[in-house]
């Protein structure tokens, strides 16, 4: 039932989205504007919460729709077919433990094993997908080695290393044992089981930065998590 101040939102028809869709597709193949609107997406997407690039949410989203756990499941299953080993983690990490998504993303996080020697033939093998690397850091975090990858639709993926010794450590200036913490899990994508991170994995690395709207969406889901292993 509506009642009087509620907000109404009209679906758009399908032929309206359709129109849509193809427009950002022919914008976000164009060389130079869509390599520059992908690129105003991932730093809306990773803008701290008090940037003035916060106020461009809307227009991320008129840019990069949000992404699906098919799509997701079709760059694992690229991975499933090599010899590395890997973990979810970020948002979809988090929804993975939780067993059903919680809201948007646009990213995909994967911890690769052996990083160095394992980042080469994951990126190679991720452009039959249609993925480029676009970018290559370093930071010293509780993931340092990151690689930036875009595939010209609605999905990046970051391709990064885990520091288990800072983890552990962060884990005992907490007062959790090392020997608890145990940084792995399995989680639910789409109806399929997936390795990731584990909760206090997750909740060690969301630690240390002021959040952004959906990390402290991501925290309370963890939270949760956590209280339920109590």
């Amino acid at each position: 039932m509506r009642h009087r101040g509620d907000t109404v939102t009209r679906a758009a028809s399908p032929g309206r989205a359709r129109l849509a869709a193809r427009a950002r597709r022919a914008l976000l193949a164009l060389p130079l504007l869509g390599h520059g609107l992908r690129r105003l997406s991932g730093a809306i997407t990773h803008a701290p919460p008090r940037s003035p690039l916060r106020r461009l949410v809307r227009l991320r989203g008129a840019l990069r729709p949000p992404a699906s756990g098919r799509q997701v499941l079709d760059v694992l299953d690229v991975l499933e077919a090599l010899p590395v080993r890997y973990w979810v983690a970020g948002g979809w990490g988090i929804d993975a433990l939780v067993g059903r998504q919680s809201r948007d993303h646009d990213d995909l996080d994967v911890v690769l094993d052996e990083f160095p020697a394992t980042v080469e033939m994951v990126g190679d093998a991720l452009r039959a997908l249609g993925f480029r690397v676009l970018e290559r850091a370093y930071r010293p975090t509780w993931m340092p080695d990151r690689w930036h990858l875009e595939s010209g639709v609605n999905l990046h993926v970051e391709l990064v290393s885990l520091d288990l010794a800072r983890l552990a450590e962060a884990a005992a200036v907490a007062r959790t044992t090392v020997a608890r913490l145990e940084p792995y899990a399995t989680g639910t994508i789409d109806g399929r089981r997936v390795p990731c991170l584990s909760t206090d994995a997750q909740w060690i690395v969301h630690g240390g930065y002021e959040p952004r709207p959906v990390d402290r969406h991501d925290l309370v889901l963890l939270q949760g998590l956590r209280s339920s292993k109590e």
